[in-house]
């Protein structure tokens, strides 16, 4: 029990001493005002049995898991730009290029010209050895020959490729850093795009709670952008680790329903760390303490205040569970 709440509600046992001397419900047939008893006037309520969760209330956003920053192969200036942000690209779709790529398609002429000549001459050899004119070890090095001239020529399209910026998958451009004409260096980012499928809610929860997070927990989501749905969804990426500059654990929730997202939307999750379906609850302004500190509660029984010890479990800011102490049905009072 919270020393606040000890606080709040010791004055209930000057009550407690009060209603002991005299009863609440008085069993003279004059009624009390006749007998001059002292009647105190309190509010009640039944011992519930209903869910109850320890929730944590979080913020995060929508980010993609899946995103890629496009970076230039070379120096030289940008080319054939054909994007902007927003636009949805398909995979292996040419985004851009860039200019200085002349030796680059030179070597590949080169490679390919080296690679005809070649398989012109395994033909020659391969019916000359057929005719057994020329010994067979010739037919294998003009294998190999052509074997190689083939790599040459596929390593020169790799190197000419690598001039022109395509989308690694199907996805939404996010940001174009460059416009037609501009020089870059090698290795610049040039583009981000980012797969929209890919989107989940990312937050995070305070180290004291870092470890009761798990995999498949359900969780539920509000966005600013539709404020008036609550989507259900479920961790699925738990972070190993905690973060050093918050002391926080990150998690990400997936909705169980496909919602349009964007990088950067404001989300409210509500996390169940702990639910119990049929627990024994009162309200928690009715805690008091025992002489000890123990948390109880007052139980009206045959008309008086019986303090009774309890031991609580899942607290919320309305109610708290009992574990032992008191059963369903029991008045319990909460004010007076």
């Amino acid at each position: 029990m919270k020393r606040k709440e000890v606080q709040r509600y010791a004055v209930l046992l000057v009550m407690a001493g009060m209603l002991s001397a005299c009863n609440s419900v008085s069993s003279d047939k004059a009624g009390p005002a006749a007998s001059g008893k002292k009647v105190t006037v309190v509010s009640v309520e039944k011992v519930s049995r209903g869910p109850i969760s320890n929730r944590l209330y979080l913020t995060g956003e929508a980010v993609p898991v899946r995103s890629a920053g496009l970076g230039s192969p070379a120096e030289g200036p940008v080319k054939g730009l054909r994007v902007r942000e927003g636009e949805q690209v398909r995979a292996g779709e040419r985004i851009l290029s860039i200019g200085r790529k002349k030796g680059a398609e030179a070597l590949v002429s080169m490679q390919r010209e080296k690679l005809r000549k070649e398989e012109e001459n395994l033909k020659r050899i391969r019916n000359l050895v057929k005719q057994e004119a020329v010994p067979g070890e010739l037919l294998d090095e003009a294998m190999v020959a052509f074997e190689q001239a083939s790599s040459e020529y596929a390593k020169a399209q790799e190197a000419l490729n690598d001039y022109f910026i395509r989308a690694p998958w199907a996805g939404v451009i996010s940001s174009v850093k460059v416009r037609d004409g501009n020089f870059v260096p090698a290795r610049m980012i040039l583009v981000e795009m980012y797969d929209p499928d890919s989107m989940v809610i990312r937050t995070s929860l305070p180290e004291k709670d870092a470890v009761h997070v798990r995999m498949g927990m359900a969780a539920s989501v509000r966005l600013d952008a539709y404020p008036d749905h609550l989507f259900p969804g479920s961790v699925v990426r738990v972070y190993p680790y905690l973060q050093p500059e918050t002391r926080t654990r990150v998690f990400e929730v997936k909705l169980n329903r496909p919602v349009k997202l964007l990088p950067g939307m404001f989300a409210r999750i509500i996390l169940d760390l702990e639910k119990v379906e049929n627990a024994l609850t009162v309200p928690l302004h009715a805690l008091t303490a025992t002489a000890a500190g123990s948390a109880a509660v007052f139980v009206v029984t045959e008309g008086k205040a019986v303090l009774r010890e309890i031991t609580t479990g899942i607290e919320t800011e309305r109610s708290i569970q009992v574990l032992s102490g008191v059963e369903a049905g029991d008045p319990v009072i909460v004010a007076g």
